[in-house]
């Protein structure tokens, strides 16, 4: 049997996967300089959940838009030109994750002390960083997924991370109990549901921007419409499906109860749905 081995792809390969790793220490460094606190003895000695939920988020995000920096990056360039795109879109994304942080929780959690939670070992404020990291890589996978220019894929980052903002802050004021209240509180039960329909709604914001860029103001007005569009039958089918695999269970008394069992399934079922709503549309 004749195997025959392409080398350059080998070679391209592993320095994708090089860059990656530098990017993720470059993002660990980053974020341990943003602390006033030792991150790894927090992690290593004393067992903190919150911050463990913090930088496992931060590392899904930045894979996942890593990887749709990996499809930007490929065809049609040298193997010196894939590897600086690949590393500039890559950089970029660092920052951009880090920066959204500041911006969702100043939005978000507006009020709370959030490196002072995740100190204390607050999981519902780690629990909603995971959500709100690993909904920003999705989104800045989805920008970079297209044929446009790196420049272009950013701008439309910016617009879908304002797009999540306004979709959280219309969520947080329609559910019928106080979204920082309880999070403050520690309430894991509400961490993990503002965690996982942060997901979600990453992933609907995500289908919304991607795609190959025409005209600004055209593609501006078909993101607006799929948004608004995604927003609508993410509801109607999260709605059903809570109807049908728990249809006993009020999410307002299982947030009071702090019932994290039932709350988990709620989530998961509005990450799914969400993945289909983005399939079909």
């Amino acid at each position: 049997m004749n195997i025959q081995v392409d080398w350059l792809t080998v070679g391209r390969n592993l320095g994708f996967l090089a860059i990656s790793l530098v990017l993720m220490v470059a993002a660990k460094l980053i974020a341990d300089l943003l602390t006033r606190y030792d991150d790894d003895e927090e992690i290593r000695e004393r067992e903190n959940g919150a911050l463990s939920l913090r930088r496992a988020g931060m590392y899904l995000g930045l894979s996942i838009g890593l990887g749709g920096a990996l499809l930007h990056s490929r065809g049609g360039y040298t193997f010196a030109e894939e590897m600086m795109t690949f590393g500039l879109a890559g950089g970029l994304l660092v920052v951009i994750l880090l920066v959204a942080q500041v911006l969702n929780e100043a939005v978000m959690l507006r009020g709370l002390k959030t490196h002072e939670a995740i100190r204390t070992n607050n999981p519902a404020v780690g629990a909603v960083e995971f959500g709100q990291f690993v909904a920003t890589g999705v989104i800045a996978a989805g920008a970079l997924s297209g044929e446009g220019s790196l420049w272009s894929s950013i701008l439309f980052m910016a617009f879908g991370q304002v797009g999540l903002l306004l979709a959280f802050g219309l969520y947080a004021r329609l559910v019928h109990w106080n979204v920082k209240e309880e999070i403050g509180g520690g309430n894991l039960a509400a961490g993990v549901l503002v965690g996982g329909r942060l997901m979600a709604l990453g992933v609907i914001v995500a289908g919304s921007i991607s795609g190959d860029n025409t005209t600004l103001s055209n593609d501006l007005l078909w993101c607006s419409i799929y948004y608004v569009y995604g927003l609508v039958l993410l509801s109607i089918v999260s709605w059903i499906a809570d109807l049908v695999f728990l249809p006993k269970v009020r999410i307002d008394e299982m947030i009071a109860k702090r019932n994290v069992a039932a709350i988990g399934v709620i989530s998961a079922i509005s990450v799914a749905a969400s993945v289909i709503v983005w399939a079909i549309s």
